[in-house]
Parts: C-alpha cells; sequence; structure tokens
C-alpha cells in the first residue's frame, strides 16, 4: 500500500491542516486585538500631549493679554508720545518671539505707528 492511500496519513494531513487553520485564526486576532490596544495607547499618548500643548499656549496667551492690556494703559500709549514708545515696544517685540509687529490705533482705527522686529 502506498503511503498517500493510507487512512492514517490522511487523517494525520486532516488534523494537521486543522491545526494550522485553528492557529492562523489565533494569531488573526491576537494581531487584531494587539494593533487595537497599540492604536488606543498611541491615540492617548498623542491625546495627552496636544493637551499639555493647549495649556501651556493658553497659558503664554493668556499671559500675554495681560501684558499688552497693562501696556496699553501707560502713559505713552495714551498720550502718542512716539519718542518713548519707541524703545518701550522694541523692549516688548525683543522679549516675546511671538510678536513680529505691533501698532498703535485711536479711537478711529488710524494707524499710527508701526513697529517691525
Amino acid at each position: 500500500m502506498k503511503w498517500y492511500k493510507s487512512i492514517r496519513i490522511r487523517v494525520i494531513i486532516v488534523l494537521l491542516i486543522m491545526v494550522l487553520i485553528i492557529m492562523s485564526i489565533t494569531s488573526a486576532i491576537v494581531i487584531s486585538k494587539t494593533r487595537v490596544i497599540i492604536e488606543d495607547r498611541i491615540f492617548q499618548s498623542n491625546m495627552s500631549v496636544a493637551l499639555a500643548l493647549q495649556e501651556s499656549f493658553d497659558l503664554y496667551f493668556s499671559e500675554l493679554k495681560s501684558s499688552m492690556e497693562a501696556l496699553s494703559y501707560t502713559e505713552e500709549i495714551c498720550c502718542f508720545e512716539f519718542d518713548r514708545i519707541d524703545p518701550l515696544l522694541q523692549r516688548v517685540v525683543n522679549n516675546n518671539n511671538t510678536i513680529s509687529q505691533m501698532y498703535l490705533m485711536d479711537a478711529t482705527g488710524m494707524q499710527f505707528y508701526k513697529r517691525l522686529i
């Protein structure tokens, strides 16, 4: 009798194929769940970084807004004394990297002064 005609060999081959199929399905499920877990961890990590950046930007710009509001009440700014305004605004621009230009406008919106870095 030839080996490929034997019932034992056929049963062994069928069992091996079934084991391989079960292992493949199990591996696919494990890989899928692992991928979901990794994606969730990456999302959570990115979200925490984004929230931290948002908080730091909010804090920085709220402090900058407060500084600009305080600056708007100084005597030089209120009286439009341009000789005294220039060093004051130059200092503000030099101390804040996010400011590239500053304008002074009157109540009607006319621009009287412009300071570039």
